[in-house]
């Protein structure tokens, strides 16, 4: 089930964070290989693997992203782990810090904490935890299992949209994700492909084994970035999305929602000292 839960992410992953989450279960997957029974010590361990296999995918790891939040929460499983902890206790281990991890995230990236949110994909990890360990339960009833939810802040944040709420323009280019498989007989050189691929453009992630690769770049060229996916395999799932359309898009959205509260402001006359 957790080789099948990865691959799907895999094949299904769009955007950075989506392709990291799908590293996680894949780590996840390759550590519970060949288990039937899970302890806390297997589980701690699987989400610890989670991590360091996210990591290695991520050419530039960025810290205040869902990678922080991966590696704190595995830490704190690994810990629950050491002190005897069932499945039960890890996870609430890794819950917990993972919430704790969310909430910091505007302290260790710039750009959160100058739009006043918390990391998007950080908050969906702890959402993928928050539902493994079951209902989400409010944090002010009795025995809550969930000390206070990450999202505190009023939005979470999206690189791509919240990067161009400034007004520049022509600032992230273009989305480019495929995926790449090795022809018969031959496999896939993952550093070299990331090498290569950093000269191409930013953001990269290089995802999977040496059969089968997700790639994700950020740049002006999405073509040279397909020609050289093309020089390797055969390519599928192809997607080219123009980020400061998308991010045009939310900018435009912002300001007529803006436009729509203005008229309910202040509708009701106000007395003034003379």
């Amino acid at each position: 089930m957790s080789a099948a839960i990865g691959f799907g992410a895999l094949m299904g992953a769009r955007g950075n964070s989506g392709v990291i989450t799908s590293q996680i279960l894949r780590g996840i997957a390759e550590s519970a290989a060949g288990k039937t029974r899970l302890t806390g010590r297997d589980l701690a361990d699987a989400f610890a693997a989670g991590t360091r296999v996210a990591y290695a995918a991520v050419a530039q790891p960025v810290e205040g992203t869902m990678l922080t939040v991966a590696r704190e929460a595995s830490e704190s499983a690994v810990a629950a782990a050491d002190r005897g902890g069932d499945v039960g206790a890890v996870l609430d281990a890794a819950l917990h810090a993972a919430a704790a991890s969310v909430r910091r995230t505007p302290s260790l990236l710039a750009v959160l904490r100058e739009s006043g949110v918390v990391d998007a994909g950080g908050q969906a990890l702890f959402r993928l935890l928050e539902g493994a360990a079951g209902a989400p339960v409010a944090a002010e009833e009795p025995g809550a299992r969930i000390l206070a939810t990450p999202a505190t802040a009023p939005h979470v944040h999206s690189l791509t949209a919240e990067g161009a709420a400034d007004g520049q323009a022509s600032r992230f280019g273009y989305e480019t994700l495929f995926l790449v498989e090795a022809p018969q007989g031959t496999r896939l050189d993952i550093p070299a492909m990331r090498e290569r691929l950093e000269s191409l453009g930013e953001s990269v992630l290089v995802a999977g084994d040496e059969r089968r690769v997700k790639v994700h770049v950020h740049g002006e060229r999405p073509d040279s970035v397909i020609g050289y996916g093309l020089s390797l395999g055969i390519l599928t799932n192809i997607s080219v999305e123009n980020l400061d359309v998308q991010a045009a898009g939310v900018r435009e959205g912002r300001e007529e929602a803006v436009s729509r509260d203005l008229p309910n402001l202040h509708t009701e006359p106000v007395e003034t000292e003379p």
